[in-house]
């Protein structure tokens, strides 16, 4: 199973939130099915754009897939959008007893460790 749970605030650049044809691009760029074993969302808030996905799919896949695509969309479409996608695989060899984060800060994404809840055993399950 994959889990995953992200947010994001979406701005083109470091400083403005984003203008009416920006806001369009976004809604442009989610994608279509919006994810049968999750959701994804997006809301205008304090001017702000904002975005969150979950999800629990049975096996990594498209959907998940999908959801990390559209993350390297934003970074490269949005370079001053910030944000973070927690997730596990636990069918990921080395590291299924941990949460990853990709993070998503000044048009690049890096992934590290969770350090909060991993490792999973015995932090948040028992074997």
């Amino acid at each position: 199973m994959v889990e995953f749970h992200g947010w994001a605030t979406v701005r083109a650049n470091t400083v403005d939130p984003l203008a009416a044809d920006e806001l369009e691009a976004l809604e442009r760029m989610l994608p279509n099915d919006r994810m049968g074993a999750g959701t994804l969302g997006w809301k205008v808030i304090n001017g702000e754009a904002f975005l969150w996905c979950a999800g629990m799919p049975n096996h990594r896949g498209s959907e998940f897939d999908e959801v990390l695509g559209f993350f390297g969309k934003l970074a490269g479409r949005f370079p001053g959008s910030y944000g973070l996608l927690f997730f596990r695989d636990d069918e990921d060899g080395s590291l299924n007893n941990c949460f990853r984060v990709l993070r998503l800060a000044r048009g690049e994404l890096s992934e590290s460790t969770d350090a909060l809840l991993s490792p999973c055993v015995p932090t948040v399950e028992d074997e």
